[in-house]
C-alpha cells in the first residue's frame, strides 16, 4: 500500500508518553470514550500536535494510543487524507475555513492546503487543525465548516482554487497508516 502524497517519509519518532494516568485504569471504557479523553489531551500536547504537520500528528497520536492502550483494537478507526480530485481544475490546492492556525487570522483570510489528514471513528472526526479547540464532530458538518464550496468561492470572489466538491478523501486503516514512514 502506498501513501498518495509526494511529501518524504522517514521514520516517525515513537510518540512520547504523556498525560498516561488512565491508561488502563479502566477497562470498561469504549474506543469512542478513549478517543475522546486521549483527542483532548492530546491536541495541546508538544510531542504529539505540530503546526503544518496533520501526517505526523494523526501517526503519533496512533502510536500513543497503541501503547497506552495494548488492548484496544483500533482497526475500525479510519485515517482520512484529503486531496484534490486529479479530474478537477488545474491547482493542487484546496482552501480551508475553520483552521486551527487561523487564530489570528482575519475571518475571511482563509488557509490554503495541499492536503490533509484526520480521523474518523463511527462518522466522527478527530483533527487536530479543526478549530481552536478539541471537538470531535460529525463528518458532514466537519466537511461543510472545514472546506469552502465552490459556491462560497465564487460568493465571495476569491481566486479559484479547488472547492470541497473537488475532494478525493483516501480511507486508510489505522493499523496500515501505522506502517507509513512519515516524516
Amino acid at each position: 500500500m502506498t501513501f498518495l502524497h509526494e511529501a518524504s517519509f522517514a521514520k516517525s519518532p515513537e510518540c512520547s508518553g504523556f498525560l498516561n494516568q488512565e491508561v488502563n485504569q479502566n477497562p470498561d471504557l469504549t474506543l469512542s470514550q478513549i478517543l475522546d479523553l486521549e483527542f483532548k489531551k492530546a491536541f495541546y500536547d508538544p510531542s504529539i500536535y505540530t503546526q503544518g504537520y496533520c501526517a505526523m500528528n494523526v501517526q503519533k497520536f496512533l502510536q500513543h494510543l497503541v501503547l497506552s492502550y495494548p488492548q484496544l483494537d483500533i482497526s475500525e478507526i479510519k485515517v482520512l487524507y484529503f486531496k484534490r480530485n486529479k479530474n478537477y481544475r488545474t491547482t493542487n490546492s484546496f482552501y480551508v475555513k475553520q483552521a486551527r492556525s487561523q487564530r489570528s487570522r482575519k475571518p475571511k483570510d482563509f488557509l490554503i492546503w495541499d492536503y490533509h489528514v484526520a480521523l474518523e471513528y463511527k462518522n466522527k472526526i478527530y483533527d487536530f487543525d479543526y478549530t481552536k479547540k478539541p471537538k470531535p464532530i460529525s463528518k458532514n458538518l466537519y466537511l461543510e465548516d472545514m472546506f469552502l464550496s465552490s459556491y462560497m468561492i465564487r460568493l465571495l470572489g476569491l481566486p479559484l482554487y479547488s472547492a470541497l466538491e473537488d475532494l478525493e478523501i483516501v480511507n486508510y486503516g489505522a493499523n496500515d497508516y501505522l506502517q507509513f514512514e512519515i516524516n
